[in-house]
């Protein structure tokens, strides 16, 4: 599942990572929620071409395991209804997530002669 945030305004980029640092943690003990990643978009280099797409400042990468990917957005759900997850501070208006599934083994640099 790819997750793309920003927080709302008026929190620093200090707490919003301090409190996305606790929600991996959170989230990563339900069943079926195996690793995370979360990154900070870089401000691109004064000599880049612009980008044409808005990006959000987070986005965090996360590995699941199981068949259907509802039943790990169900599990989230309900854990931050139960109060077992602390909603973070995101704009809900540039949030958004989606689900992606493999379409081929993980790769790496090992798999190719070189």
């Amino acid at each position: 599942m790819l997750d793309f945030v920003e927080p709302v305004a008026g929190v620093s980029d200090s707490a919003f990572e301090a409190a996305l640092a606790k929600r991996v943690t959170e989230v990563l003990a339900l069943p079926g929620w195996m690793a995370a990643q979360p990154f900070r978009f870089a401000t691109p280099p004064a000599s880049a071409r612009p980008t044409h797409l808005a990006f959000t400042k987070y986005l965090v990468i996360w590995e699941t395991e199981g068949g259907h990917a509802q039943e790990l957005q169900d599990r989230l759900i309900a854990a931050t209804k139960a109060g077992g997850l602390k909603a973070l501070a995101a704009d809900l208006a540039t949030a958004q997530s989606s689900w992606w599934v493999t379409t081929s083994p993980f790769i790496t640099k090992d798999d190719f002669q070189r």
